[in-house]
């Protein structure tokens, strides 16, 4: 007797279903979990990566219902974007029919791998009612003055025909396309993410259940800067140029003013007739570069004719714009001190300005014009002005901000490398943004009543800019405010803007509001969230600013959107490679459950390694698990008599009637907490492992122990295999004579009195993280515990020079020391 995956997996599913065992009760309030993996994009297939993200979210959530958690472990769809506006131009089909057809295809692949979703809380962000929600949400942000427009300079991908937020730009190139950025000037509405910054920067430190290589890569994508603000007079004009200095101290050591090309000053300078158009055509020049072109190019720039007056000592130095000045860092103008800053030196060279050295460190500095060396760091100022000559540079600093504020001629100021979140994008398969242009009134938002604005249908986007300006109907609108004919606003929503809080949206997918405060406060923030390192620096950010706006807002009691966040690693090909359509390497997951079975994949990809590494699929890898499954069936089948004459559920002193059956019993237990800890801690391969342990005790000992411990024994092994391998599980559950299903029962729990040995493998943790185990004598007290836990030469590595807060110690199970 073997078990046949092709017909009998679809059965349990069939059988999940009516039970409705994976629905979400919104009523619970007690012993409430939320788990979920990053929802995907509906590009039409589930790819391997895919599985092995579910896979993970799946067994935990198995588990914490078993454990008795009211479970929330929803799935949805993030389907609005370019995939599906691709597919209708390539096809000449409508967008919204793709993604209908890509969403029916994905979801029909999650049922067949068994994954356990309450299917009830199901979204799709291309839907009536999100639309709905997120219009009114983008309303809410607008009347609390965190959205705006403004006609400024944009990343703009010439392959999608769109603009691009300054994250989606990586290495100069767009996220998705692969094309080479460059900058164009465009009406685009704005969201001021940068007015969140220090609160986003700050609670990094609370996030202490998320990976400290996301934390440090969010930490480095905020950029939070100190310096100050400096205004320079412009000759002959009341314009005034700011400049942002984290160098203060070499305000005197200024030769010139370096602009960005971007800069909007530029057009309101005061330049000759005869070097505007020369400064323009510059201008041009540089912005058809990507950043990444520009940074590794030769320095050069153009001089404006202008000068300007430095506020410190009124020298009067050239202004220039220069391609090496950025316009996301600072104020986008340069205060160059070629004695002190590399670049500012290779510019001055490059146009023979003046170096004055104005920092001495140590006996190298040389007084006037002229460099012996570059000084960039600091050092006492000299040759500068009375008011700091002499003092370190820090104190200098503190003295010139007090001196330039007393001025009105400079300011303490903090900038970022955070630039305002870019939502406008010219597609058509997108939300659209609820706001009409009058020419009386300007940009108005629409009432809530006149919401939602849904797209037209079967539009295929082709051609450049934004395709809703192509359809006249579905843009003539009228003005709430004045009544006279308007024009819809022609762009929809960045994607980043669906997904930034669909997450809050999962607990009331139906609700009239962007969500349901009470339902949401009651599950949320979710307890464990699952997905790629590849969004840190976008969607992980953006979620985390939306739910904190959203609890400023009222509407939800938490300001994080994520307890623990866990990055699960890549799965490439057989011979590491990424794999990508382009390659020819994705492997289909369907195609394998049907060899194998949905258990045999599952387990495979949990078991090969760690939850983070990169796996290398290997078309065969399955196989080993479905032998593995094979084995354990078989141990049921050689006992199915004896379990049909037991109806032991669970091992009970009592049952135990020799050394062997406490020495199984014993090891069962130990395995009950182990497979419980490794799950917790996504440690699934050590968990499968431990489960592998207890089969091969079973087909050792089956012969040795007494009836009611082998079939206590073989049951409690199925109900730990359960999360990994469920259908398998439901087949071995009802072939021991159970008539309910596994997924239902309960999770075991320890019974302390079949612990004899007189030993115990004791995990050791720092912060949460998984050090090592260690063997100890279970009459051991707690002090003695601890102690011998510091000893361990890989926790003294660790400890040293740090202080121990705290420990936590859970009898026979674990110990954290928290430092």
């Amino acid at each position: 007797m073997t078990y046949d995956h092709r017909s009998r997996d679809a059965f349990w599913q069939t059988k999940w279903d009516e039970n409705q065992v994976f629905e979400w009760d919104p009523n619970a309030t007690d012993k409430t979990f939320y788990v979920l993996e990053m929802f995907p994009y509906t590009s039409g297939h589930l790819h391997i990566g895919h599985v092995r993200n579910y896979s993970m979210g799946d067994t935990l959530a198995r588990m914490q219902i078993a454990r008795g958690y009211s479970v929330l472990h929803p799935m949805g769809w993030d389907s609005f974007g370019l995939p599906a506006e691709n597919a209708a131009i390539k096809f000449g089909v409508p967008a919204a029919q793709f993604t209908g057809d890509a969403i029916s295809s994905m979801k029909k692949s999650m049922k067949l791998l068994g994954f356990g979703y309450s299917w009830s809380n199901e979204l799709a962000t291309c839907s009536t009612p999100y639309i709905l929600a997120q219009q009114k949400l983008f309303l809410e942000l607008y009347n609390s003055g965190l959205i705006y427009r403004d006609d400024t300079y944009v990343y703009w991908d010439p392959v999608e025909q769109t603009v691009l937020a300054a994250e989606q730009v990586i290495d100069g190139k767009g996220w998705r396309s692969g094309a080479a950025v460059f900058k164009r000037r465009i009406p685009q509405w704005f969201v001021n993410i940068r007015s969140y910054a220090d609160r986003l920067l700050d609670d990094l430190d609370k996030l202490e259940g998320w990976p400290t290589s996301v934390r440090n890569i969010q930490r480095s994508w905020i950029g939070r800067t100190e310096g100050a603000e400096v205004d320079f007079d412009v000759e002959d004009s009341s314009i005034t140029i700011n400049a942002f200095t984290t160098r203060l101290d070499t305000l005197a050591g200024c030769t010139f003013i370096a602009l960005a090309p971007e800069h909007t000053i530029i057009g309101e300078l005061p330049i000759s007739p005869n070097l505007r158009s020369s400064v323009e055509a510059y201008c041009e020049s540089v912005l058809v570069l990507s950043a990444e072109e520009r940074s590794a190019g030769a320095k050069n720039g153009i001089f404006t004719g202008l000068y300007a007056k430095n506020p410190l000592n009124k020298e009067r130095i050239p202004v220039y714009v220069a391609n090496y000045v950025m316009p996301d860092f600072g104020t986008g103008a340069v205060i160059g001190v070629p004695s002190h800053d590399e670049r500012d030196a290779d510019f001055a060279a490059l146009f023979g300005l003046p170096v004055h050295n104005v920092i001495s460190v140590g006996d190298d500095f040389s007084v006037g014009d002229g460099v012996t060396n570059l000084f960039t760091t600091d050092g006492i100022v000299t040759n500068s002005h009375p008011l700091i000559d002499g003092l370190c540079s820090d104190s200098a600093r503190e003295l010139l901000i007090a001196h330039l504020e007393a001025e009105c001629k400079g300011r303490r100021s903090t900038h970022y490398r955070l630039q305002n979140w870019s939502i406008s994008r010219q597609r058509y398969w997108g939300c659209p943004i609820p706001v009409v242009h009058c020419a009386e009134c300007g940009a108005v938002p629409l009432d809530p009543e006149q919401l939602p604005v849904l797209l037209p249908e079967n539009l295929i986007g082709e051609g450049s800019g934004s395709p809703l300006s192509r359809d006249k109907d579905w843009m003539t609108a009228q003005c709430p405010k004045c009544g006279s004919k308007a024009a819809r606003d022609p762009d929809t929503m960045d994607t980043f803007v669906d997904s930034s809080w669909y997450f809050l949206r999962y607990p009331s997918p139906s609700s009239q509001t962007p969500i349901d405060s009470e339902r949401c406060n009651r599950i949320a923030p979710a307890d464990v969230y699952i997905g790629g390192i590849e969004h840190a620096t976008l969607h992980l950010i953006y979620s985390r600013f939306i739910t904190k706006v959203l609890h400023d807002l009222g509407y939800i009691e938490f300001d994080e959107p994520f307890v623990e966040l866990y990055n699960q690693g890549m799965v490439n090909d057989a011979q590491g490679r990424k794999q990508s359509k382009s390659l020819g390497n994705v492997t289909d997951p369907s195609l394998v459950v049907q060899k194998f079975g949905a258990d045999a994949v599952r387990c495979y990809l949990l078991f090969k390694t760690t939850y983070n590494a990169p796996i290398n699929w290997d078309d065969n890898g399955p196989q080993a698990m479905r032998n593995y499954l094979a084995r354990v069936f078989r141990l049921f089948t050689n006992n199915v008599d004896l379990l049909n004459n037991s109806t032991a559920v669970e091992i009970s002193p009592e049952h135990c009637k020799n050394e062997t059956d406490q020495e199984v019993a014993r090891e069962l237990q130990l395995a009950i907490g182990k497979v419980t800890a490794d799950v917790e801690r996504f440690h699934f391969n050590a968990a499968i492992a431990a489960i592998m342990a207890i089969t091969n005790l079973l087909y050792e000992k089956a012969s040795k122990v007494s009836p009611n411990v082998l079939a206590g024994s073989l049951r409690l092994l199925v109900r730990l295999l359960s999360p990994f391998a469920p259908h398998v599980s439901e087949e071995l559950w009802a072939l021991s004579g159970r008539a309910s299903l596994v997924a239902s029962e309960p999770w075991p729990m320890i019974n302390h009195r079949l612990f004899h040995s007189a030993t115990i493998v004791l995990p050791i943790q720092i912060n949460g993280k998984l050090i090592r185990t260690m063997t100890i004598a279970t009459d051991l007290d707690e002090a003695e515990i601890l102690s011998a836990a510091l000893a361990l030469p890989e926790v003294k590595t660790r400890v040293a020079n740090r202080e121990i807060s705290n420990y936590h110690y859970i009898p026979n199970r674990i110990i954290n020391l928290v430092v």
